[in-house]
């Protein structure tokens, strides 16, 4: 699943959303009411092209993807959804639309699961590198960690680039909930309901996300 809220979250926060494990209701928590676009990815969804937008308008088009990449029986615990997409890596992705223009008071969380990985892959992002409309993206590297780039720029010049540390590393083929806060230039990193340290490839003040046209 994939919930965005237009808050930073925080770390209990944060916590609370990892405790209550893979595809609960993020519509039913205390925090709900900051909920702006949430996709189950499969659970529910009867249109082999589209996933649903359970708060907002936003429904996702599956590009290059049909109802196989809704794969079942992939709960990691009893209880837990069976649903999950499944993406092969190079030309499959889920396009949201130009649903985010969130320039400051953004988190963004995503159950993932990883197999060995040979180069770095974007997970979710706002970021269209060619026409120099970046905002923000949220990524993996080959080894296993959470990268992600926040730019206020759109070109990239003026863009941080965190990635996690060890602590951070998702790359064994179990579920991981990850994701990123931005609120007043301060950019943090989750994985698995807490904050990790960071490795920094650049950490220039950004005061706001580039609100961008294209995602």
């Amino acid at each position: 699943e994939v919930v965005v809220y237009d808050k930073e979250l925080s770390q209990a926060e944060v916590t609370s959303r990892f405790n209550l494990g893979v595809f609960s209701d993020p519509l039913k928590e205390s925090f709900s009411a900051n909920v702006s676009h949430y996709w189950r990815l499969g659970d529910g969804d009867d249109d082999a092209t589209t996933t649903y937008d359970l708060a907002s308008t936003f429904d996702g088009t599956l590009a290059n993807m049909d109802a196989s990449n809704y794969i079942t029986d992939v709960r990691p615990a009893p209880g837990f959804s069976v649903f999950a997409a499944s993406l092969n890596g190079t030309d499959e992705y889920i396009n949201m639309g130009n649903a985010f223009s969130y320039t400051d008071n953004l988190s963004v969380f995503l159950w993932v699961q990883t197999g060995n990985l040979t180069s770095n892959r974007t997970i979710f992002s706002k970021r269209h590198t060619g026409i120099n409309q970046r905002s923000w993206a949220l990524r993996v590297t080959s080894g296993g960690k959470i990268r992600v780039y926040v730019s206020s720029d759109g070109g990239g010049t003026n863009e941080k680039d965190y990635t996690s540390t060890d602590a951070g590393h998702i790359e064994n083929n179990g579920w991981h909930l990850v994701g990123f806060t931005f609120a007043s230039g301060t950019l943090k990193l989750y994985v698995d309901g807490s904050e990790v340290t960071t490795s920094k490839g650049s950490d220039p003040t950004v005061s706001a996300i580039h609100a961008g046209t294209t995602d």
